[in-house]
C-alpha cells in the first residue's frame, strides 16, 4: 500500500510536472511574439485533453468500469467543444465572425460554469450506475442551449472592449470558485470507491482551476498578464486531469498486467502443481486442415486412422516447465531441456492425447483428462491434465497446462471402495456388494432365460473354536474358509461373507439342480477338512441352504431369505448337509413369523402364566417348587414351551419374558407364607442371554425388594452352557447373587460338558439330575451308576441334589435310597396353576408318608 503522504509528495514530484512546465515555458516564449498563438496553443491543449478523456473513458467503459471518470468524460467532451468555440471566436482568429466582441469571453465563462458543475457532481455519480448515453446527450443539450444563448445575444455581457470585464463576469468567476470549492469538499468527503490517486489528481486540478478563475478576475486586456497566468493555471489543471485519465485507463492496465505476469511467474515457479507452457499451434493447424478435408467425427476418424494420433502427438512442443514438473517426472538431469521435454512427453500414454484433441475439435472451453503414466525411472503415477482451450489461433502458441499427481487420491479412492464393498478380514465381497451382484445377475438371467443359484453357508461349531481357542484363531479359520471357498468355485461364481461365520455364494448361469448339488457337495467336503491354526488343529463343518432363480424367488431378498431357511433345515438334519428350499420350508418360516408376531403381542398383553411344579424332600415333605412359564394363547389355547421358548431365545425376547416370570413367581411365593409356617423355596429358570443382556444381581435385588421375598427362598436355575463360557462377568454376577442368599442350581446336569472344574469355580450349590437319567430307572444299570456318581460328587462338593422327571414309585424309592435330597416329577405332581398350587400347599400342611403321597394324583 502507498500512504497518503507518499501520494502528496508525488503531486510535487518533478516527474509529474516536467512536461507541463516545459509546455508552459514554450507558451511563455510564444506569448512574447504572438499572444494569439499563445492563446490558441493553450486552449488547444485543453481541448485535446477533453477529447482524449472522453475517447479513453468511453472506449474502455465495459472493460474498466469507472463511473467517476465516465461522468467526467461525458461532461468534458462538451467542455472541450465549448472551449473550441471559445478559441475560434477569440479576437483576431477571424474564423467565426460575430457581431459581439465579447462572444469568446461568453463561451469562456459559460464553459467554466459547466466544468465546475461537472466537477461538483462527478463524486456523487461515482457510487451510482451511470447511464452514459443518456448523460452524454444531457450535457450535449446543455452545451447547445449555451451556444444558442450566446449566438442569439441573450447571454449577459461579460466584457467591454477598452474597459475590461463587467461585474457579471467578475462575480461569475467568484461564483465558479465557490462551486469549485464545494466540489473539492464533496470530492474528499465522498464515500465512493474513487482510487486515492485519482482523487488527489482531480483535487489538485480543481485547485488549479480555482487559481485560474481568480487570475481571470483581474482581466483587463486580452493581452494582459492576468490572462497569461490564468491560461497557464488552466494548462496545469488539464494536465492533472490528463494524468489521472492516463494512470487510470492506460498506464494502470499495463501496470496490472505486469503485476499479474510477475504473479504468474511466481506461481509458475513456486507451485507444487506441475505446469507446462505448451505450443499446440501446429496441432490446431492440423485439426483445421482435417475439418477443411470434410472430417465430421474426430473420435471416429482417430479410430479409423490409427497412425494419426502418433503424428499429432509429435506436433506438441513444450516451451518450458516449472520445477514441480522436473520433480514429478524426474527426467535425466544431464540431458538438455529439449531432451528432457521429449523424455517427459514419451512418458505420457498415447491415448492421453485423444480427449484434448476431441475438446479442441469440438471448440470446448476446457480440456481435462486422467491418465496413468510410467515415468522414466519406472514409477507408476496417476495424473489429471487440465488446460483452457484458447479462442484464437495465436493463443495456441502458449497454453498453460496443469498436471496434478492424483496417485495418492486414487489409492485412497480404491481403499475406500474396497472398505465399502469387501470384507477386511477375508477379502471376500460384503453383503452390499454381493446383493448388487446378485441383482445384476438376476437381470441378466431374466433377459437370457437362464437359471442361477444362491447358497447360504453357516459354519457348524465355529463358536466352539472361538470359545476354546480364542477369537484370533477364529479369525484365521474364517480366512482359511474364504480361501477354500474361492479355490472350490468357478471364476464366474461370487463368494461373500455376510456376517460372522455366515457366507453366501452366487452361482450364475446354472443349468440345473444336479449341477448345484455337485458344487454344494464339493464345498461341504472342502470345508469339513481339518484346519491348522498356528499349530492347533480344528475341525468344523458347514450347513448349506440353496435357493434357485427363478423357481424360489425373483429378488435378492427373497432368494437370501429362502436360502437362509433351507440352511436352518440343513442344520436340523444333523449339520454338514445341504438342503434345497421347498414350499414346506416356506410354510414353516411363515409359521415362525406368525409365532414371532404373536410372541411380541403376548408380552405386551401379559398372556404368559406361571405354573408351579412341586419339589419334595425324600421324606415326602414339600420343600418348594419350580416356576414354569405357560402361554395361554387367546385363539390357540395352551402353546407348548418347546414351540416358543427357543424362538424367544433367538429373538432375544427371553430377557423381558424371563423378567416377567421372575416377578410373577416371587410375588406368588410371598402369598404362600399365609398358608404355612415354614416358607417354601421357588426355583426360576434363567437363560444365558439374560446374564449377557441384563445386570441380573440388580434385577433380582429390585424384584426381591418390590415383592418382599427373602433372598434365601429364591433358587435361580441356570444351564451348564453358562458355566462353560467361563466368562468373568458371569462369575461376578453369580457371586453377587450368592451373597444375596439366592441359591444357584445347575439345571439338566449331565447333558452338557459336566466338569468338576467349573463346579468348583462357580458358586453353585444345587445339582438337578436331568430326566433323561431318571427315565431308565430302576432297570438301566448305567443310569443307576450315573445317578450314584452325580449324588456322590454332589456330596463331596457339599451340594444338594434334585432329581427331575420322577414318574414312578420305583424311581422315587430308588432315588431316595441312593441319597437324592429332593424329587420332582409327574409322579408327585404335574405343574399347577397358581391357585391350584395354593390348594396343593393347604393339603400338604401335615406330613405324609411315601405311600400316602403316591396315592395323591391330580
Amino acid at each position: 500500500m502507498i500512504s497518503n503522504d507518499q501520494h502528496s509528495d508525488s503531486l510535487l514530484s518533478l516527474k509529474l510536472w516536467a512536461p507541463a512546465l516545459a509546455a508552459g515555458v514554450i507558451l511563455l516564449l510564444v506569448a512574447q511574439y504572438s499572444f494569439l498563438a499563445f492563446h490558441t496553443l493553450a486552449e488547444l491543449f485543453s481541448i485535446i485533453v477533453s477529447f482524449i478523456l472522453f475517447a479513453v473513458a468511453w472506449s474502455t467503459r465495459r472493460l474498466n468500469r469507472n463511473n467517476f471518470l465516465l461522468f467526467l468524460a461525458c461532461g468534458y467532451f462538451w467542455v472541450g467543444s465549448l472551449d473550441l468555440l471559445h478559441t475560434l471566436t477569440y479576437k483576431g482568429m477571424g474564423i467565426i465572425e460575430h457581431a459581439h466582441v465579447h462572444t469568446s469571453v461568453d463561451f469562456w465563462i459559460s464553459t467554466r460554469f459547466l466544468e465546475a458543475i461537472i466537477l461538483l457532481l462527478a463524486p456523487l455519480a461515482a457510487s451510482r450506475r451511470v447511464k452514459e448515453v443518456r448523460l452524454f446527450y444531457i450535457f450535449g443539450i446543455i452545451a447547445l442551449l449555451i451556444c444558442g444563448a450566446i449566438f442569439s445575444g441573450f447571454f449577459p455581457q461579460t466584457y467591454i472592449d477598452g474597459v475590461g470585464l463587467t461585474a457579471f463576469k467578475i462575480n461569475s468567476e467568484y461564483l465558479i470558485d465557490i462551486i469549485l470549492l464545494i466540489a473539492l469538499v464533496v470530492l474528499y468527503r465522498s464515500r465512493a470507491t474513487i482510487p486515492q490517486r485519482e482523487k488527489q489528481l482531480i483535487a489538485a486540478s480543481i485547485v488549479m482551476t480555482m487559481l485560474a478563475e481568480l487570475a481571470f478576475t483581474f482581466y483587463v486586456s486580452v493581452y494582459g498578464l492576468s490572462n497569461v497566468i490564468g491560461h497557464l493555471f488552466k494548462l496545469g489543471s488539464f494536465w492533472l486531469i490528463f494524468h489521472a485519465v492516463i494512470i487510470s485507463n492506460l498506464a494502470k492496465p499495463y501496470a496490472d498486467l505486469a503485476k499479474k505476469e510477475r504473479l504468474y511467474r511466481r506461481l509458475f515457479e513456486n507451485t507444487e502443481v506441475s505446469l507446462w507452457d505448451v505450443d499446440l499451434i501446429a496441432v490446431y493447424d492440423a485439426i483445421q486442415r482435417l475439418k477443411k478435408q470434410g472430417v465430421k467425427d474426430m473420435r471416429q476418424y482417430l479410430t479409423q486412422q490409427t497412425d494419426l494420433m502418433p503424428r499429432l502427438a509429435t506436433l506438441v512442443r513444450i516451451r518450458q516447465v516449472n520445477d514441480a514438473t522436473i520433480k514429478l517426472f524426474s527426467p535425466d538431469q544431464n540431458l538438455s531441456p529439449e531432451d528432457q521435454a521429449e523424455m517427459m512427453l514419451r512418458a505420457m500414454p498415447l491415448d492421453l492425447f485423444e480427449e484434448p484433441l476431441i475438446s479442441i475439435w469440438n471448440g470446448e472451453s476446457q480440456a481435462r483428462c486422467e491418465a496413468h503414466c510410467v515415468l522414466p525411472d519406472g514409477k507408476d503415477i496417476n495424473i489429471v491434465i487440465t488446460f483452457q482451450i484458447p479462442e484464437t489461433r495465436e493463443e495456441f502458441s502458449s497454453i498453460p497446462v496443469s498436471i496434478v499427481d492424483i496417485t495418492k487420491h486414487k489409492k485412497d479412492e480404491k481403499r475406500i471402495w474396497l472398505q465399502a464393498n469387501f470384507d477386511e478380514l477375508t477379502g471376500l465381497c460384503n453383503r452390499s456388494y454381493f446383493t448388487d451382484s446378485v441383482s445384476h445377475a438376476i437381470d441378466i438371467a431374466e433377459r437370457q432365460r437362464e437359471k442361477l443359484a444362491l447358497l447360504y453357508i453357516d459354519l457348524d461349531r465355529f463358536k466352539q473354536v472361538n470359545d476354546t481357542l480364542g477369537h484370533s484363531f477364529g479369525d484365521i479359520l474364517l480366512q482359511q474358509t474364504a480361501e477354500r471357498l474361492q479355490s472350490s468355485l468357478r471364476k464366474t461364481d461370487i463368494p461373500c461373507r455376510l456376517a460372522g461365520d455366515e457366507f453366501a455364494v452366487l452361482l450364475p448361469n446354472t443349468g440345473n439342480a444336479d449341477e448345484v448339488e455337485i458344487i454344494a457337495h464339493k464345498l461341504l467336503q472342502t470345508l469339513a477338512a481339518g484346519y491348522e491354526l498356528k499349530g492347533k488343529d480344528a475341525y468344523i463343518s458347514a450347513s448349506i441352504g440353496i435357493a434357485m432363480f427363478p423357481e424360489d424367488g425373483r429378488t435378492v431378498d427373497e432368494l437370501l431369505r429362502k436360502a437362509d431357511s433351507a440352511m436352518y433345515k440343513a442344520k436340523e438334519d444333523g449339520r454338514n448337509h445341504y438342503h434345497f428350499f421347498t414350499e414346506e420350508l416356506e410354510q414353516a418360516a411363515q409359521r415362525k413369523r406368525m409365532m414371532e408376531q404373536d410372541l411380541r403381542r403376548a408380552l405386551d398383553a401379559d398372556e404368559f402364566e406361571v405354573y408351579f411344579q412341586p419339589v419334595h424332600r425324600k421324606d415326602a415333605t414339600l420343600a418348594g417348587c419350580e416356576a414354569l412359564v405357560r402361554w395361554n394363547h387367546p385363539h390357540k389355547g395352551m402353546v407348548p414351551p418347546i414351540d416358543f421358548i427357543p424362538l424367544a431365545e433367538e429373538l432375544n425376547l427371553i430377557i423381558p419374558l424371563g423378567e416377567q416370570v421372575l416377578r410373577k413367581a416371587c410375588a406368588e411365593a410371598v402369598r404362600w407364607t399365609e398358608l404355612r409356617e415354614s416358607p417354601l423355596k421357588v426355583g426360576v429358570n434363567i437363560s444365558c442371554r439374560q446374564f449377557q443382556g441384563v445386570d441380573m444381581p440388580a434385577l433380582v435385588a429390585e424384584v426381591l425388594n418390590e415383592t418382599g421375598l427373602p433372598g434365601d427362598k429364591l433358587v435361580l436355575e441356570i444351564t451348564e452352557s453358562l458355566l462353560i463360557e467361563d466368562d468373568d462377568n458371569n462369575l461376578v454376577q453369580l457371586s453377587k447373587l450368592r451373597k444375596m442368599g439366592v441359591s444357584l442350581a445347575v439345571d439338566d446336569f449331565g447333558t452338557g460338558y459336566s466338569s468338576l472344574g467349573y463346579l468348583k469355580k462357580f458358586p453353585v450349590n444345587i445339582l438337578k439330575i436331568d430326566r433323561s437319567f431318571v427315565k431308565g430307572l430302576p432297570q438301566n444299570t448305567e443310569d443307576i451308576a450315573l445317578v450314584n456318581a452325580i449324588v456322590s460328587m454332589a456330596r463331596s462338593l457339599q451340594m444338594d441334589v434334585v432329581a427331575e422327571g420322577v414318574e414312578t414309585a420305583q424311581q422315587l424309592a430308588l432315588l431316595a435310597d441312593r441319597g437324592c435330597d429332593y424329587m420332582q416329577g409327574f409322579y408327585l405332581s404335574k405343574p399347577l396353576p397358581a391357585d391350584q398350587f395354593r390348594n396343593y400347599i393347604r393339603d400338604r400342611e401335615q406330613d405324609w408318608d411315601l405311600q400316602e403321597l403316591s396315592n395323591y394324583q391330580i
